[in-house]
C-alpha cells in the first residue's frame, strides 16, 4: 500500500537501487494503473539508471551542457551528445571537452530531446518538460519595503590630483501600490585613489 490520507496528494519513489532487474544502466519505463480501475488507460513515466548527471543552460541560440559523474562529481570527458527530432533522427551531434562542457549552436525545440551516452550509461533530457520542479520547496520573493535605497557610482574618469569618485543614492518609495522613484544629490567619497602621473 502506498499510504496517504483520503483526498491527499502523495509522492512516492520507486526503490530503484533495491530492484535487481534495474541495476543495469539504461532507459526504463514505468506503467502505472490506478487501484480499483480496470480501464485501458495507464499512466507512464520514464527514468534512466545512469552515472551521467546533466546540467544545461539554454540561451537564445546556444545550449550549454555540462556532464559530470553522479558517483563522484568529476567532469566527464568525451560524452556523446545528440539532439534527436520526433522521428528519432539526429539533428545535432557533439561531445563534451576535457572539463565535461559543450557549447552547442542550438535553439530549443520542444519536440526534440537531448540524448547523452558514455559507455553503457545513457541520460535523456526532453525539452518539452519544465526546466525545474520547485513544487517541493516553499518559494517566496523578496519582502516588499515601503522605501528602498540603491547606491550608484558615476562612471566617469577621475582627474589627476583628485582622490575621489562621485556616488549618488537613488531612493524608491512605494505610494498606493505604485513605485515612485526619487533622486538625491550625490556625495563625494575618498575611497578611489587618483591615477599615478606618467
Amino acid at each position: 500500500m502506498l499510504g496517504g490520507e483520503r483526498n491527499e496528494r502523495v509522492l512516492n519513489y520507486l526503490p530503484v537501487q533495491e530492484i535487481t532487474e534495474l541495476q543495469q544502466p539504461g532507459l526504463y519505463f514505468a506503467v502505472l494503473r490506478r487501484v480499483g480501475q480496470f480501464t485501458d488507460q495507464y499512466d507512464t513515466a520514464f527514468f534512466t539508471v545512469s552515472d551521467i548527471g546533466l546540467h544545461t543552460r539554454a540561451y537564445r541560440d546556444t545550449l550549454y551542457v555540462h556532464a559530470a559523474s553522479l558517483h563522484d562529481g568529476a567532469p566527464l570527458k568525451g560524452v556523446e551528445l545528440r539532439v534527436l527530432d520526433a522521428a528519432g533522427e539526429a539533428v545535432l551531434k557533439s561531445a563534451t571537452d576535457g572539463n565535461g562542457n559543450a557549447l552547442l549552436e542550438y535553439r530549443l525545440d520542444a519536440s526534440q530531446v537531448l540524448v547523452v551516452r558514455r559507455g553503457k550509461d545513457v541520460s535523456l533530457l526532453p525539452f518539452n518538460q519544465p526546466a525545474l520542479d520547485l513544487s517541493e520547496f516553499a518559494v517566496s520573493g523578496r519582502a516588499q519595503a515601503d522605501f528602498d535605497v540603491f547606491s550608484l557610482v558615476r562612471a566617469r574618469p577621475v582627474p589627476a590630483g583628485r582622490d575621489g569618485a562621485d556616488l549618488g543614492p537613488a531612493a524608491r518609495r512605494r505610494r498606493q501600490g505604485v513605485a515612485a522613484a526619487g533622486r538625491r544629490q550625490g556625495r563625494r567619497a575618498a575611497a578611489v585613489p587618483a591615477p599615478e602621473a606618467a
